[in-house]
């Protein structure tokens, strides 16, 4: 039983056949459309009921990725059974159909060592379901037709039947998505919670720096707010928020600030090694302030241990001349506070 409901594939022919069912589509309508599908984007884990000849049950791991135009979507996938037994792989594409006004799927694979072809449509039922009703033929000739239901809970996890369209039978499986948008971050999640720096500034003031990380609905995006006071006056606020772009395979982020009215729009974060053994990583911007002067940059953070975070600014640009960034606030010792 092929479990994934919708396929892509990275085979020359595959592209080729993309091209002809793309050619003279509206690309604002077919990008549209394919945005029905964006709760598939991801890497996911699926396990669930055994199909026949296999033992005990499935473990599949499925890939969705869309295409830079936005107007396919390519997808692998791999079943196994617990002895490690390879039941199904292979590969297909999703589309927009204008003639149908359906987004399809045409795929093909291997199951048992026997080489199958298939296309599908699928139906929005509701906000969080998605149906795909599909047919396969093998090269021996045998059809097989089925009704796929998924259910998501959240942005991570799914819940999908599928029902033989001949005999009725149903299986059920449970699907877990990979979380890039974690991965990525790696130890800056560890920072959730509220953080606090207090001491003297590089005028002699007294300044209090307060930020708060954490996770925002249903674990898609990640937030940071911060705020600073001096000599007990608000100077300054920010907001960063940072996601994971399926398409670029990257972190994307916006950040801004009320006090220079910077704007960064372009963020990008790389985990590497610290001193010491110390969990670091590089963060790297890109914007411009309300006077609309641009900025270039890297910031480096170090997580010297569960309670103690720290940052220093790395090469920073002004309007492409190199900057003065001794005033501020490198080297900050920031502590947890108590939850």
């Amino acid at each position: 039983m092929k479990i994934n409901m919708l396929g892509c594939t990275l085979s020359a022919a595959m592209i080729m056949l993309a091209a002809t069912m793309t050619h003279g589509q509206d690309s604002s309508v077919a990008r549209e459309k394919m945005m029905q599908i964006a709760p598939f984007l991801g890497e996911w884990a699926i396990a669930g009921d055994s199909t026949p000849g296999s033992a005990a049950s499935d473990t599949n791991k499925v890939s969705f990725k869309m295409s830079a135009t936005g107007n396919t979507c390519i997808e692998t996938w791999r079943s196994v059974d617990t002895t490690g037994k390879v039941l199904s792989e292979g590969e297909g594409m999703i589309y927009w159909d204008p003639a149908t006004e359906k987004v399809s799927e045409r795929f093909h694979g291997y199951r048992n060592g026997v080489f199958f072809e298939g296309f599908g449509t699928f139906t929005v039922q509701d906000d969080d379901s998605i149906q795909f009703n599909g047919s396969e033929t093998s090269i021996n000739g045998k059809i097989t037709r089925y009704r796929s239901t998924a259910k998501f809970i959240g942005s991570h996890s799914m819940n999908m039947t599928v029902e033989d369209g001949d005999t009725g039978e149903k299986f059920e499986f449970t699907g877990k998505k990979r979380n890039m948008l974690a991965e990525a971050l790696g130890p800056v999640t560890r920072l959730e919670g509220a953080w606090i720096w207090t001491g003297r500034n590089a005028q002699g003031q007294s300044e209090t720096n307060r930020i708060e990380f954490g996770w925002g609905p249903a674990g898609t995006t990640w937030h940071a707010r911060g705020t600073s006071e001096v000599d007990g006056k608000m100077s300054e606020s920010w907001e960063e928020t940072l996601a994971w772009d399926p398409t670029r395979m990257r972190v994307i982020g916006f950040y801004h600030d009320d006090a220079n009215g910077f704007v960064c729009n372009e963020i990008g974060y790389e985990i590497n090694e610290g001193r010491n053994g110390a969990e670091q990583w590089t963060i790297s911007f890109t914007g411009q302030d309300r006077m609309g002067q641009t900025f270039t940059g890297t910031r480096i953070g170090r997580l010297l241990d569960r309670n103690s975070v720290t940052w220093d600014f790395g090469d920073v640009y002004m309007n492409g001349q190199q900057v003065d960034t001794s005033g501020w606030g490198d080297r900050r010792v920031f502590t947890r506070l108590a939850n």
